[in-house]
């Protein structure tokens, strides 16, 4: 006559109590069983085995919100990164203007037109990305 085999329900109720290793258990239950006996004493040490210690996780980013086309083009007109703070943005503001400046292109007439067109993109870029950093104010 063959043994049933040990299952779970087969366990019986009440306070639990320490099982015989051999018996009726199978294999994988045997060695699940001694798994669970040794897990609360088991460390875990990461220079034995060569890896590097544990670090903490850097937080993660903001989530990206949708960016204004129109806000967009103007930093990338003024050359900087999006979201620069309002003192970068005036420098390359500066130094633009003192490169495109249509005064700076004397008997050339047509430098000059480009100059002041390329001149007006900067101003208006640059007040309005001073507008909305400031909140509408000067």
């Amino acid at each position: 006559m063959a043994e049933a085999a040990w299952t779970p329900s087969a366990a019986p109720a009440g306070p639990r109590r320490r099982r015989p290793l051999l018996g009726r258990m199978p294999l994988v239950e045997l060695v699940l069983e001694m798994l669970w006996a040794a897990l609360p004493s088991f460390e875990f040490d990461a220079e034995a085995w060569g890896l590097p210690e544990r670090r903490e996780r850097p937080p993660s980013p903001p989530p990206c919100l949708p960016v204004d086309p129109a806000l967009q083009r103007f930093y990338l007109d003024l050359g900087v990164r999006l979201g620069a703070d309002l003192d970068e943005v005036h420098a390359a503001w500066r130094r633009l203007v003192r490169e495109h400046h249509p005064d700076l292109f004397g008997g050339d007439p047509e430098r000059q037109r480009r100059g002041g067109e390329r001149l007006k993109d900067l101003n208006r870029a640059y007040l309005e990305i001073r507008r909305r950093v400031l909140g509408g104010g000067g």
